[in-house]
Formats: C-alpha cells, structure tokens, sequence
C-alpha cells in the first residue's frame, strides 16, 4: 500500500501509530493472508469487516512486531493478541503435529473475571 493511502486510511479512522517501519493498514480480513478456515470461522462468528485496531494491529502483530494499543472496550482489541497466537499455533501444528498432553500454546493475561468470559 502507498505511503500516502496508508496516511489517509490512518487519518479517515483516526489511528495513531508511533514506530519505525510500521506496517500499513490492511481494511479487509482477506487481504491479511489469513487462511481459509480462519477466514471461515471468523465470518461464522459475525464478524464481517475489521475494526480501526484490528486495520492496523492485526498487521503489526502479524508481522512479528510488539505493539501497545489502546482503544475503547468492544473495540476488538482481543481479536488482535488472541487472532495471531492461533495463527501461529495452526502453522506449528502443520510443521510438528501436536501430542495430547503438549502445551501451553500461549497464555492470556486478563485484568477481570468480567473480560475472561
């Protein structure tokens, strides 16, 4: 994506990046080279478009960088963290398939009982 698309999407949906090389936001789930059961199962689950933190997270984190977000609650900031661990735990599983009794695969920290659920 040009510089300056990146710069208008970023602007049009008021996100603030702070970085060097940081990748430019990707609009569409599809275009995030996501596999096809988890494009599947993403739109099972209701979800139709990214969010603002998912447009630019999503490719921050998918890329290997660390990223601090903020944004309001409900804004889709878990997709982002929970999004990429299940991505990279699918590509492990078809290098060196899993044995029961292997793991964990990653760890979710949660503030609250509230946000657990």
């Amino acid at each position: 994506m040009p510089p300056a698309r990146a710069a208008d999407l970023r602007r049009r949906w008021h996100i603030l990046v702070d970085g060097d090389d940081v990748p430019p936001p990707i609009p569409y789930f599809r275009d995030m080279r996501l596999s096809d059961p988890v494009l599947r199962k993403i739109r099972e689950k209701g979800i139709v478009r990214p969010t603002p933190i998912q447009v630019q997270g999503l490719p921050i984190v998918l890329s290997g960088y660390d990223m601090i977000d903020i944004a309001f609650t409900g804004s889709g900031k878990t997709l982002v963290f929970v999004l990429p661990l299940i991505v990279v735990a699918l590509q492990e599983e078809l290098i060196m398939p899993v044995v029961p009794g292997e793991g964990p695969f990653g760890l979710v920290v949660c503030p609250s009982c509230e946000l657990a659920r």
